[in-house]
């Protein structure tokens, strides 16, 4: 339950952030998502156990004031990592990725 108290821990932080976590039916690339939302920026963390896109890194692309990262289960990118694992990453993307954006203003 640690991850849920850091999640909900950032959550909390702040009235501008919102928190959006889905899972598909399991016969996509993707199954869990977990949304962070703070102002008008997002991080889209997605749990995936193989990696295509060709020329772009999905463990982390910046798009149009996003952020597009992915959390994949070791080198071999066999399993599915899970919802914990999908949560922790989109909260360390979202800690290096926010502080990115503060020091450009």
């Amino acid at each position: 339950m640690e991850v849920i108290e850091q999640l909900e821990k950032w959550r909390n932080a702040s009235k501008s952030r919102a928190v959006t976590i889905e899972i598909d039916d399991g016969y996509g690339a993707t199954c869990w998502r977990v949304e962070l939302h703070q102002g008008k920026n997002a991080i889209h963390c997605s749990e995936t156990n193989f990696v295509e896109s060709e020329g772009v890194d999905p463990r982390w692309h910046e798009h149009e004031g996003d952020l597009w990262c992915c959390v994949v289960d070791g080198d071999e990118m066999n399993g599915w990592p899970g919802l914990a694992a999908t949560i922790e990453r989109a909260l360390e993307c979202a800690e290096l990725f926010w502080k990115k954006e503060e020091s450009k203003s």
